[in-house]
């Protein structure tokens, strides 16, 4: 006999027909919003992803600016390798700045301020003209020089003999005046000759002939005559690259020696536009630029930091910028830790821009670097609607990145497909029924497999509390009885009893221990390695004991934010259960515990050749009240409740615990925990 009511079964299609048109509508509607919460959440999520990269572009720059500004501080000697190792390494490098800062002395006059002094670089190397005045050789040279009967090349000859012993400044110097004499009377030939052979080396550049202790003002000229020389004489080409190479070498040197020659790179690009070399004049064009932002921040440093007194407490690093002038500059500056000494590291802008649009690959040709005035300053040059912005706040604070629309739409567009809506519906009509079907039935089946596993568990402990229970009771009747005469058979038997008692109180400890559950109350940083090692104390002796060959391999390893006691129970568990479930036929049995860290995550491992887990069962195992079954496998007793608590405790560190295939097909427990940095 059907129980359910005529009415209720007559009513039932309506029912649910009602229920499914309301369910429809309420689709319907939620489908013409999706668009518009897709859109919301695409954006955020584009939006965090540039903030992040941005925040962490800046922290990793500022990470490496200071570390240099410590390795300049430490050793300003080192600052000519340190520079060049710095230029060559990050092309955003520009120059380095050392120097001793102001000071305060009392004098008799009162509190007089002594300037700082620069440690690297150097002041320029400039020609003394009232020096080479009192030189010999060239005062006999040029008296001869002056003289009407004396031709070009008898006056090439006298500087080039009578300065050949002189130091190398003065010995190119005469050699500059005698190459002049030669050009003057058109003796192009005679002229390179004397280049060639007493001259610097080609391939020597202002850098290295302002090392050896010859002015840059008199190696440049010597260079600029060799060019002269190679354009009289047809060697166009030759003249051309040598222009161009000239004008790096002048934008290359140092700020102090830089001040004076800049001005000739104007005329190599001069040179070079007047004959058609627009490709070279363009590359020098830049690289004139760049020199003359390295001269405004070394003029700022000079002006504005130089001066200054040392800060009696810590201050932070620090960006200085020029965002108004056309040379702009950029100085990173801090005093450098544990000294009285100023760093300054001067990088160039457009370069740094382009590091950082090389970091940001997944937005690759979707951003543009503007200012506050909306100009592009790097990034795609095709026009179109931005998105978002993001600020620089560390170091470009004048600066924004920007998104352009076109990486939104492109995200949507793919998200954002036809068939999605209709498969929508018809999916959620279709499989209404069938899921709420499959949760019922899968409640159930999790209610009986829980009521199953606590079945289980609750005769397993049983069991093992009635044994030493049933030998207390026999024990305690034999001794009401009178079975025992003597005090001695009476005292051992009281001392049995008390045996088992601990015994017994040991066991429900232990399972009142496993079947809590861990949390950190009050986490604290801890050296993983301490917990480990205590666990080893403890269960060394006990698988040395039982025959076990046990190894521990242990690493330094960061600190981890937690309980160490949990940990080290966690560990003490591991073990617990390769001595449990060693294999009776193994020849030695074998226990390996290693602590090892790979990134930023530490592991903690105990291996073993044991008798293993099945592969599907290395997952469930972690779950409360869950054994292994099988021959051989119930004699090691648990109640499944160990690695329940292993990876309970590694979830309250952030961390996991897994199993994997261990030594000879034993097992393998992995304990992984985020290391503290």
């Amino acid at each position: 006999m059907d129980p359910t009511p005529p009415i209720l079964r007559r009513l039932t299609p309506w029912i649910l027909a009602v229920t499914l048109l309301f369910l429809t509508g309420m689709a319907v509607s939620r489908v013409l919003s999706l668009r518009q919460e897709l859109a919301a959440q695409v954006m955020r999520q584009l939006e965090d992803d540039l903030k992040d990269r941005v925040e962490t572009w800046e922290s990793g720059l500022v990470d490496q600016l200071s570390q240099w500004t410590e390795v300049a501080g430490a050793d300003p000697l080192q600052g000519p390798s340190l520079q060049a190792r710095m230029r060559q390494r990050r092309a955003y490098f520009d120059s380095l700045y050392v120097w001793l800062p102001a000071e305060q002395i009392r004098t008799p006059q009162g509190i007089e301020k002594i300037q700082g002094k620069y440690q690297f670089p150097r002041e320029a190397l400039i020609e003394d003209p009232q020096r080479l005045a009192r030189e010999p050789c060239l005062i006999q040279a040029r008296g001869l020089a002056a003289l009407e009967e004396t031709d070009a090349l008898q006056a090439s000859a006298a500087y080039r003999t009578w300065c050949r012993d002189a130091p190398p400044p003065i010995r190119i110097v005469a050699l500059s005046e005698a190459v002049t004499h030669l050009l003057d009377e058109q003796l192009f030939d005679d002229a390179l000759e004397a280049l060639d052979s007493d001259g610097l080396p080609v391939e020597m550049t202002l850098r290295e002939a302002s090392l050896r202790g010859i002015s840059p003002f008199r190696a440049m000229v010597l260079k600029f005559e060799r060019a002269d020389l190679y354009k009289a004489t047809q060697r166009d080409e030759e003249a051309y690259d040598l222009l161009l190479r000239i004008g790096i070498e002048i934008t290359e040197l140092d700020a102090p020696e830089l001040i004076d020659l800049v001005k000739w790179v104007d005329y190599a690009i001069w040179f070079l536009e007047r004959h058609k070399q627009n490709a070279q004049a363009l590359r020098l064009r830049a690289e004139r630029e760049r020199a003359v932002r390295r001269l405004g921040g070394f003029n700022e440093v000079t002006r504005s930091l130089l001066d200054r007194l040392p800060p009696s407490n810590a201050e932070p690093p620090r960006f200085i910028y020029d965002q108004y002038d056309d040379d702009t500059y950029l100085l990173f500056t801090r005093w450098v830790q544990g000294s009285q000494q100023g760093v300054a590291l001067q990088l160039d802008q457009q370069f740094l821009l382009e590091d950082f649009l090389e970091s940001a690959k997944r937005f690759r040709g979707q951003l543009q670097i503007l200012d506050a005035n909306g100009s592009r300053h790097a990034g795609v040059r095709r026009p179109g609607p931005i998105a978002m912005e993001v600020p620089f706040r560390q170091t470009l604070p004048h600066l924004r990145v920007a998104l352009m629309q076109s990486a939104v739409d492109t995200r949507l567009t793919r998200l954002d497909k036809e068939w999605v809506v209709p498969a929508l519906l018809a999916g959620m009509m279709l499989l209404m029924g069938f899921f709420a079907l499959y949760e019922q039935v899968r409640a159930s089946r999790q209610q009986r497999l829980l009521l199953q596993r606590q079945r289980e568990f609750a005769t397993r402990v049983t069991h093992e509390l009635k044994t030493p229970l049933a030998g207390i009771k026999v024990m305690a009747e034999n001794l009401e009885l009178g079975l025992y005469n003597s005090d001695e058979e009476r005292s051992d038997m009281a001392k049995a009893i008390v045996r088992e008692t601990d015994n017994l109180t040991a066991r429900v400890n232990e399972i009142l221990s496993v079947a809590k559950e861990r949390t950190l109350r009050n986490p604290e940083p801890f050296d993983p390695e301490e917990a480990v090692l205590e666990a080893v104390e403890l269960w060394g002796p006990r698988l040395d004991a039982a025959g076990v060959e046990f190894e521990a391999d242990l690493h330094p390893t960061d600190e981890v934010m937690g309980d160490m006691e949990a940990v080290r129970d966690a560990v003490a568990c591991l073990l617990d259960n390769a001595l449990k479930y060693r294999r009776e036929d193994a020849d030695p049995s074998r226990v390996l515990l290693t602590l090892t860290q790979e990134g930023s995550t530490v592991e903690i491992a105990v291996s073993d050749n044991g008798i293993g887990v099945p592969p599907d069962m290395r997952k469930q195992i972690f779950e409360r009240f869950v054994r292994v079954e099988g021959p051989n496998r119930g004699k090691a007793g648990g109640h499944g409740l160990g690695l329940a608590q292993v990876a309970q405790i590694a979830s309250a560190h952030k961390g996991r615990a897994k199993c994997d295939e261990g030594i000879d097909g034993g097992s393998r427990f992995v304990l992984q925990l985020p290391a503290l940095s």
